[in-house]
């Protein structure tokens, strides 16, 4: 696409462009936006400009809020696919065009891990340096605000240096300059100390000092008034110092600007991120990035109404043209009885608009232009949205009926052959299925497939739709082999009456318990009425004994709490860890002495061993509280110690008893150690409460279905009664996986949101930014509840089909 830029004189020549990483609105501006009383105290320098010369307000960003689609936003104007974070957000998964491509030079200074995408994607007129990856150390051993210093030192040098060079002095004293400053020192201090630590507040007043400096720097340099500054944020943190989910602490940044071309404003202005790539094109007179979506905030600038709405209409005509490209693309490659156009911005309505816009320019009725243009920027945003989904609700229809064809394909297969239910029966025994090959089902699929396939190769459709189109197709072609045959054993199993009503009140049970975990999404407190209410499902049956049945309802009473409390990653609460190993070793010993336990030697020893390792990661931890606490970062000894239990917990379960319960233990032992090592607050408890309750769960299931005895792994084992079809109580463990599937995803916090995750949760493995390292770590703590009760389910799985009595020998 051709690049549209405004035919007005910029009133500036250069922008000095100031992003402080992770700062949010309230942590500058204060409590209360409109009277601003907090923010003399902590950046003296910005208040003063908000207050005399500068225009202010807030920058709204999109969620994911993170350091890469934050600053795209900004210096691209586009909301980018959040498909980047498989690179660590440090690739460009498509590339785009931005202010720096746009510009004559730019200058930039930062991170290592935000300048080099967009140095990737621009010409060699662009130049970065950068500080090592290794100075991003969040372990509070060094101020964070070194990192900013760096970036003020490193620019003020480069401005020193340039009377040395002649070639340099000459370029950057032209027109459509960029310094690009990114200061990552408060987003840092954020993940660090949090938000409202005094070394926050502290790095503020550093990140402040450090403005005032430069503005007054660049302004003596230059001399010519002909310098806009702009200073904002990618994106804001949470009180416990994460982000990267919408809550208003994360999307509302703060954003100043000052100087060429700028109007002082009294009260705040409410812009959009994107907003300002078409902001600094105006400013500095440079094409507004191609892909950009962002609207041009007129109430900041000190022009005349004329270049306003000469300004407007460049960006409208930037925004029409995305518009009118992707129109045609997607016409073009659309069969004309199925291309449905976007009514509201037709072909004749979109000439009308441009024609009204020149003609009230030519006028001189500058607002009427301007109201014009911001319709169609609207239009054609709409109009743009729309043909990037044009295909959105072909595409959920096809995931919907996957979804209902998979269903019952599985509702099916439990009906089917209940031979194979049976654990140990040999493959000779089970009759085959050759209903597959039936030609009244077979052909109009495969007929239906080519006219799919060609289908999405004449539009020239990506090569995912193709799955999407097809997977449908495929799940309801087995669903129609294996109706007839499902259907009939159906209807037989509902003869009577009181079947018939049975299975309706379980099934009415079971919708209403399944609405209850659906709304868990949306409130993770609800999570705790089913917890409630299965802790008196016991009590119904009669042949478990007391002890089960109070075990059982004190554990899930327990876990019951869990959802109700804060989510984890607030702060560091060490006291609370201590009671949970402490807690963790008691239960440890305590087995060993069990009767179904004392008599393994080989258990014995492996808990042994597991509890001296708990008592390790117990003094590691304490270890490394105290370093953090004296600032002296992670030591090398203990980092190294952390990494080793890692390692030796592994494969601790290989050399442990190959009964089933002894297993368990073992298993749950290994993985609370590292899950330990990653813990700040009550997630050791709570895995603790959950092993329990699931070891309880267990205990029930068997002893309700008369397993009197542990059986091992492997084993074939004789058949007394070749119960095998599906039952009720195949349901209720199915809902009770699916419970414990919600109570593991909210337990701790909602790992739906990215700032339910804490960097310092991985601060005894690393303390440098590394994000595949970072995430590998997070994501195999996330799954070890989920590991825990897929054990349980495995076991049940295994077990659930036969009653034995006897095991086989031999």
């Amino acid at each position: 696409m051709t690049p549209f830029k405004s035919n007005i004189k910029p009133p500036a020549k250069r922008l000095v462009f100031i992003v402080s990483d992770g700062l949010r609105a309230e942590t500058l501006y204060g409590s209360n936006y409109t009277k601003l009383s907090e923010m003399e105290n902590i950046a003296p320098y910005l208040s003063s400009i908000v207050h005399n010369i500068g225009c202010w307000g807030t920058s709204h960003t999109r969620v994911p809020t993170e350091s890469r689609p934050g600053h795209v936003a900004l210096i691209a104007g586009i909301y980018e696919d959040p498909s980047a974070v498989a690179k660590g957000w440090k690739e460009n998964p498509v590339d785009f065009d931005t202010v720096f491509n746009e510009s004559r030079y730019t200058w930039s200074w930062g991170s290592p891990d935000i300048l080099p995408m967009f140095t990737k994607v621009s010409g060699k007129h662009v130049f970065a340096q950068s500080y090592s990856a290794e100075e991003e150390d969040f372990s509070g051993k060094q101020s964070t605000a070194l990192l900013d210093k760096w970036v003020f030192d490193h620019f003020k040098q480069f401005l020193f240096s340039t009377g040395k060079e002649k070639q340099l002095s000459e370029q950057i004293r032209s027109d459509k300059v960029i310094f690009f400053l990114h200061l990552l020192g408060m987003d840092t201090a954020g993940h660090t100390h949090k938000p409202y630590s005094e070394e926050h507040i502290h790095n503020l007043l550093v990140v402040d000092e450090g403005v005032k400096e430069i503005n007054d720097l660049v302004n003596n340099f230059y001399k010519d008034n002909g310098t806009v500054f702009i200073f904002t944020s990618d994106h804001g943190m949470t009180d416990w110092g994460s982000h990267g989910a919408g809550s208003k602490f994360e999307t509302e940044t703060p954003f100043i600007a000052w100087g060429a071309g700028i109007k002082r404003s009294v009260n705040p202005v409410n812009i959009n991120q994107a907003d300002i790539a078409p902001l600094i094109s105006t400013l500095i007179g440079i094409p507004i990035p191609v892909n950009s979506v962002g609207i041009l905030p007129t109430e900041t600038l000190h022009l005349s109404m004329h270049e306003i709405s000469s300004a407007m209409y460049a960006n409208a005509k930037q925004i029409c043209a995305q518009f009118k490209g992707k129109q045609q693309r997607t016409k073009a490659n659309s069969f004309r009885i199925w291309y449905y156009e976007f009514a509201d911005l037709q072909r004749d309505k979109l000439n009308a608009f441009e024609g009204a816009i020149e003609l009230t320019i030519h006028g001189k009725e500058y607002a009427q232009a301007i109201k014009l243009c911001r319709e169609l920027i609207e239009l054609s945003l709409r109009g743009l949205d729309y043909y990037q989904n044009y295909y959105q609700r072909l595409l959920l229809s096809c995931v919907v009926l996957s979804y209902v064809g998979w269903i019952v394909l599985l509702f099916l297969n439990l009906t089917d052959y209940p031979e194979k239910r049976r654990l140990f029966l040999s493959q000779e025994n089970i009759q085959p299925n050759n209903s597959y090959g039936n030609k009244n089902i077979n052909v109009p699929f495969a007929v239906s497939l080519v006219f799919t396939f060609l289908f999405t190769f004449l539009q020239s459709l990506p090569y995912m739709y193709y799955i999407y189109f097809a997977t449908p197709q495929c799940i309801f072609w087995a669903v129609c082999h294996k109706f007839r045959r499902g259907y009939n054993r159906i209807k037989g199993e509902m003869r009577t009456r009181s079947v018939k009503l049975r299975v309706l009140l379980h099934g009415i049970v079971y919708l209403i318990g399944v609405e209850i975990l659906v709304w868990c999404f949306f409130n993770r407190a609800i999570i705790s009425i089913p917890m409630c209410i299965m802790a008196v499902w016991p009590s119904m049956k009669q042949n478990l004994s007391t002890g089960i049945k109070l075990w059982w309802c004190i554990s899930c009473i327990t876990l019951a709490v869990f959802p109700l409390m804060p989510v984890v990653g607030t702060n560091f609460d060490l006291s609370l860890i201590t009671r949970a190993v402490l807690l963790w070793i008691a239960c440890a010993i305590v087995s060993c002495f069990l009767p179904i336990f004392r008599k393994e030697k080989r258990y014995i020893w492996t808990t042994f061993v597991q509890i001296v390792l708990l008592i390790i990661v117990l003094c590691n931890l304490i270890f490394i509280d105290s370093t953090f606490g004296d600032k002296q970062g992670l030591a090398r000894i203990s980092q190294v110690i952390s990494w080793l239990l890692l390692g030796i917990s592994v494969v601790i379960p290989l050399f442990g008893s190959n009964r089933m319960q002894s297993r368990l233990v073992t298993i749950m032992l290994s993985f609370v150690i590292p899950f330990i090592s990653l813990s700040v607050s009550y997630e050791p408890m709570f895995m603790l409460n959950l092993f329990l309750n699931l070891m309880a769960w267990l205990s029930i299931e068997m002893k309700y279905d008369r397993y009197y005895y542990i059986v091992r792994y492997g084993r074939p084992l004789r058949t007394t009664d070749p119960r095998s079809h599906v039952n009720f109580s195949d349901f209720r463990r199915a809902y009770l996986f699916l419970l414990y599937s919600i109570l593991a995803f909210f337990g701790l916090g909602n790992i739906a949101s990215l700032n339910s995750f804490d960097p310092m949760w991985v601060r005894c493995y690393l303390t440098v930014f590394s994000p595949f390292t970072m995430a590998a770590l997070i994501l195999f703590k996330t799954l070890i509840p989920y590991l825990a009760f897929s054990f349980i389910a495995m076991l049940l799985e295994h077990i659930s089909y036969s009653w034995y009595k006897t095991p086989v020998h031999g």
